[in-house]
């Protein structure tokens, strides 16, 4: 480290950063909460009590793919194919489920098991 023009900082007991030894951020680690205590932390820092809180703006197409009835689809879609991708044939890897038919233009056919193929 080069400290142009000025002398080099000195560190107390043979640190070699900037911040005392021990914990630096203060993040309290190893603190052990009491069941109450964490049930109230849960509580203070979700919905409309959260700093992030921007009035429950989630879209609706992110609310639909992160449910229950989303995930039996593509579980269904992939069991369906037999895990295999349906355009090069490679069985497993990174696969996703698409939609035939539009997600967005047909909402009726969301989550029709014949409206879904795997890709990789």
């Amino acid at each position: 480290m080069k400290f142009p023009n000025k002398k080099k900082p000195v560190f107390l007991n043979g640190n070699k950063g900037w911040f005392k030894k021990g914990n630096p951020s203060g993040n309290h680690k190893g603190i052990k909460h009491t069941e109450l205590t964490r049930r109230e932390m849960s509580i203070n820092r979700s919905g409309k009590n959260n700093s992030f809180w921007k009035g429950g703006i989630t879209k609706e197409n992110d609310k639909i793919r992160g449910g229950i009835e989303w995930r039996l689809w593509r579980e269904a879609v992939y069991a369906r194919d037999g895990w295999t991708c349906q355009r090069c044939k490679e069985v497993g890897g990174i696969l996703h489920p698409h939609h035939i038919q539009n997600f967005s233009s047909h909402p009726d056919l969301r989550f029709a098991i014949d409206n879904g193929i795997t890709f990789c």
